[in-house]
């Protein structure tokens, strides 16, 4: 039997980084994969024939730059398209607003519509931007102390900016800044991404300055469309593994970690094959590497209740559409790619419309009226649908992932319903245009990716779970829980989206270990 330096159990994007990295220096590696495609939840599929869309994940920014450049994925095949705009915003009172890579550009949309706030608006990117480069600072670090993190606020408004990641409610923060709507909403988003939170809610200021700190081709903050939809930046990773010797088995789900003389020693499969190595990286969510593929005996029992403790309950709802024709928006008209349809497309009317979604959900109500970022990929690259047709994907939020009343699928084709009629209002041409949509609830998406609880992060991005905190407090997750055990994936630090840094920090960790065991043989 062929022992390996390491397995790693999942092919998912932060998977196949550590698999690559570890690979790059020399060490025999295997990644086991339960589904029969790499990729995890960041994959291209076809919904009808014809029509590619991306799974789950849609959009990628926050893969690190250092990633890309050191793994060579760019010649591996990995393009990507800049969205300019970032982001067009239809209003139900048939307003809308742009918002651009260039905060000018920005300015002059919103001076007719909310002009205090686009007085105000460069200050606010201004100020964003220096606490997003403080957070970004630390994604390729080992998951930093307090005091690291606190040290890093070291300008004269630096305790002000500090208050503000761990401790503003993303409500706060913006009312700091705008008086708008037209404005607050839209600006709110990216706080409301990875959380089943109130906008009201204290810290969820935190999760908008991570998703600021996007860093891609020399551009900070700024989102990109990937050629050929996501699945190409999972395809590009592995190919670079493979390129450094590594392999990946398909179909080969793992039942347990083996856990020999006091560490993880390799996985058993669910066909009771055993594959031994001396380190194993889990890219599942810490619940299920810890509660379910972890032996009883290897994890202390306070441990396990403070992970069974996490915040790990999805509250995002993924839809997929094929469209014959592009939405013909009440605000800006028009059925030929523009501006309207190139960029991200939100429905973020205002704050309080974001509470309303998630007091429902928290009643176990799925949102009346959800909130929602989206993409149409084909209307920047026409290769993903066939000649004049079109793909749109959208993230709604809020839905239980477990219902007070009613039945789960009735409810799955209720609230895709609704957001084809709140499309609809703001397109007239969209609901006669839907030619199939693909519905994933978080129960759908704890199905298919093996994500407990369908939270897209594997847990929450609140101030209490991330940083020094993540996956728990005081534990990095690299060797310090399980011996031999290197947690690789979005539950670790510093987080979720298509990030590849927690795949980055684990095959650090555990390259810095043999070093460092290499060193006291000598």
């Amino acid at each position: 039997m062929k022992t390996y330096d390491a397995v790693v159990v999942g092919a998912g994007h932060n998977g196949l980084v550590a698999a690559s990295y570890l690979a790059r220096n020399g060490l025999s590696i295997l990644v086991v994969e339960r589904s029969d495609r790499i990729g995890g939840a960041c994959i291209t599929t076809e919904i009808i024939p014809g029509f590619k869309v991306s799974m789950a994940a849609q959009l990628l920014g926050m893969l690190r730059q250092r990633i890309i450049d050191d793994l060579e994925l760019e010649r591996h095949g990995l393009h990507f398209r800049f969205r300019d705009p970032e982001i067009f915003v239809p209003f139900p009172d048939g307003q809308h607003a742009f918002f651009y890579p260039d905060v000018a550009r920005t300015v002059a949309s919103l001076a007719g519509i909310a002009p205090k706030d686009a007085a105000s608006y460069a200050q606010f990117d201004d100020h964003t931007t220096r606490i997003a480069r403080i957070v970004g600072d630390f994604m390729l670090r080992p998951q930093p102390t307090m005091a690291q993190f606190a040290a890093a606020f070291n300008a004269p408004d630096g305790a002000q900016m500090l208050n503000s990641v761990l401790f503003s409610s993303i409500a706060d923060y913006l009312e700091r800044f705008f008086e708008s709507d037209y404005v607050q909403g839209p600006m709110a988003y990216g706080a409301m991404s990875g959380s089943d939170q109130s906008p009201y809610a204290a810290g969820t200021a935190f999760s908008k300055f991570y998703h600021g700190a996007a860093e891609l081709g020399g551009r900070f903050g700024h989102w990109a469309i990937v050629e050929g939809g996501m699945g190409c930046v999972t395809q590009a990773l592995a190919r670079a593994l493979h390129s450094y010797g590594g392999i990946i088995r398909l179909e080969a789900p793992v039942s347990q970690i083996l856990f020999r003389h006091g560490r993880a020693a390799g996985v058993v499969l669910e066909n009771g094959e055993e594959i031994e190595a001396a380190a194993v990286l889990s890219n599942a969510d810490p619940k299920t590497t810890l509660l379910k593929l972890t032996p009883r005996a290897a994890l202390d029992e306070e441990l396990r209740g403070r992970v069974a403790r996490l915040k790990a309950k999805g509250s995002g709802v993924k839809i997929n559409f094929a469209l014959a024709e592009l939405p013909d928006f009440k605000s800006l008209p028009g059925k030929t790619p523009g501006p309207q349809h190139r960029g991200g497309i939100m429905i973020a009317p205002s704050l309080d419309y974001y509470d309303r979604a998630w007091d429902e959900a928290r009643r176990g109500l799925p949102a009346t009226s959800p909130f929602s970022q989206m993409v149409i990929q084909s209307a920047t690259d026409p290769t993903v649908a066939p000649e004049g047709k079109h793909t749109l994907s959208l993230w709604c939020h809020h839905f239980p992932y477990a219902l007070a009343e009613g039945d789960i699928d009735n409810e799955r084709e209720k609230i895709a319903d609704r957001m084809t009629d709140i499309l609809t209002d703001l397109a007239p041409n969209f609901r006669a245009s839907v030619l199939a949509r693909q519905i994933f609830v978080p129960v759908d998406i704890e199905r298919v990716y093996g994500i407990e609880g369908g939270q897209i992060f594997h847990t929450e991005l609140v101030p209490e779970q991330v940083l020094w905190n993540r996956p728990i407090p005081g534990h990095s997750g690299h060797g310090d829980l399980v011996p031999g055990l290197y947690l690789c994936g979005a539950g670790t630090h510093p987080g979720g989206d298509v990030n590849g840094a927690p795949g980055f920090n684990a095959a650090r960790a555990l390259l810095g270990d043999i070093a460092g065991a290499q060193l006291k043989r000598s």
